[in-house]
């Protein structure tokens, strides 16, 4: 019986089940949220023209009012360090707060144009989420971070008391849920074209899509007025150009290229990856990769001094284009591009050191490395012991595929997909999974983009050893 025989009736059940889930999934973010923390939720009531229950997520009001810096860099064309200058502002980079901007905009949505939602957001978090808890612990309090955050608290009450504060309906909501749904889909189709360019083969690719459209971390989280969706596109963006960038193959058919086509790929992978850091700091494994990326190729290449100064001129435009990028689309960094880009790092700092001393975010290593195996490597799906074991072993035989590959580019002289998908891989469960401190479930959807490629190889590669066998 010929593959193609059984592949695509697979292919077409797939993109029946898939066209029901996104369609019940858009139906559903309009639904009422679980109202998490109904003493924070009453704090913040004035930013709300509807019953606060409605809320999906304690940071759905959060990048909502963000859309203030939409407002500010390209309604007001006002990108002076007076306006920019403050903590509420830079607590998170901004791409991701002008694409939920625009696209409200464009969809007819509210766009908040006074900033005192967002710093009465800040002043609550400050009381509810990290204060009153670490108050109630006197062993972990009063540390430097933490006399930080209380001038922090200091410093957006005096604000929220002085600025206005723009409501916003339910409608815009379910707008911006929406728009979270669209950079979600769009990630799902980046992620099937990255497992195609890796294992060629429509239903591997559409096996890829639906792991990470439907596991138990990108279900709610697509449905939330979240950028993490965003930053998921622009993650994968990063990396597909980078293998492009760093593969030895033409990146055109024909064969022969100009020089000039490889040092555009390059170019737009710096762009893409200062996109990526622009719309949240959890894409630092992506600059990680860059760095380990450059090992490889002097191994490969032996040193040569031809490659060698080709390289370097190369990994030069990919950083200068990433740095370029990252700047630009920050006017708080204008005025002191290294002088902010340090105080940007050194606030989120503090509320993560703040956050990892309080429970459910503190952790023990022991912890931590159980719910990456549940949400990192499992999706987050409830199994029985014996479809975990049967699980695992699909995902060990797509590590296999995997690093057969990397063993064959190496053989040959060569960087390709293989090795820069699998250090990408490699770096997200190290630098993200030893490096994280919290229990948000969020923070893990970076691990769902690797696991369902490997999930989805591993099944391509199983059912052709069982077909084989029989």
């Amino acid at each position: 019986m010929k593959s193609g025989s059984i592949a695509r009736p697979l292919l077409v059940v797939s993109l029946f089940f898939l066209t029901i889930f996104v369609l019940s999934r858009f139906v559903l973010l309009s639904d009422s949220g679980t109202n998490p923390d109904p003493l924070f939720l009453a704090r913040i009531s004035a930013l709300f023209t509807f019953p606060p229950e409605s809320i999906k997520h304690l940071d759905e009001p959060y990048w909502m009012h963000s859309t203030y810096q939409y407002h500010l860099a390209f309604k007001q064309m006002n990108i002076s360090k007076n306006a920019w200058d403050g903590p509420s502002l830079y607590d998170q980079p901004p791409l991701g707060k002008y694409l939920l901007g625009f696209f409200l905009d464009v969809l007819g949505g509210r766009i908040v144009e006074k900033n005192g939602g967002l710093m009465l957001w800040e002043k609550t978090a400050c009381e509810t989420l990290w204060l009153e808890p670490m108050r109630s612990r006197p062993d972990v309090f009063n540390l430097p971070s933490d006399r930080r955050l209380i001038a922090y608290l200091e410093h957006v009450t005096g604000s929220a008391g002085q600025e206005e504060i723009t409501p916003l309906h339910e409608r815009d909501y379910i707008l911006g849920r929406m728009i979270s749904f669209f950079f979600g889909l769009l990630s799902a189709i980046l992620l099937a074209f990255l497992c195609h360019l890796i294992r060629p083969g429509l239903f591997t690719a559409f096996l890829a899509c639906e792991l990470f459209l439907l596991n138990g971390i990108t279900v709610p989280l697509f449905q939330m007025v979240l950028v993490d969706s965003i930053s998921c596109f622009f993650i994968l963006l990063a990396i597909i150009s980078l293998v492009f960038a760093f593969s030895e193959k033409p990146l055109f058919p024909a064969g022969h290229e100009p020089y000039y086509t490889r040092v555009f790929a390059f170019f737009l992978s710096g762009v893409f990856i200062g996109c990526a850091l622009s719309v949240k700091f959890t894409a630092v494994n992506i600059v990680a990769l860059v760095s380990v990326l450059v090992v490889p190729y002097f191994i490969v290449r032996g040193g040569k001094k031809r490659h060698s100064y080709k390289m370097v001129t190369l990994m030069f435009l990919l950083v200068f284009a990433s740095v370029g990028t990252f700047l630009v689309l920050n006017p708080f960094l204008y005025s002191d591009p290294a002088g902010n880009t340090a105080r940007m790092i050194n606030h989120r700092l503090m509320i993560i050191q703040a956050q990892s001393r309080i429970p459910p975010f503190h952790e023990t290593l022991e912890t931590r490395a159980w719910r990456l195996l549940k949400w990192g490597v499992l999706l987050g799906f409830n199994m029985s012991p014996p479809v975990a074991f049967v699980y695992l072993v699909v995902f060990a035989t797509g590590l296999g595929y995997l690093a057969k590959g990397i063993s064959g580019e190496m053989a040959n002289g060569i960087i390709g997909v293989f090795t820069v998908v699998s250090l990408w891989m490699v770096l997200t469960y190290l630098v993200l999974g030893l490096g994280m401190s919290s229990s948000a479930i969020r923070y893990y959807v970076q691990f769902s983009m690797s696991s369902a490629i490997i999930v989805s190889i591993g099944t391509a590669e199983a059912y052709n050893s069982v077909k084989s066998f029989f």
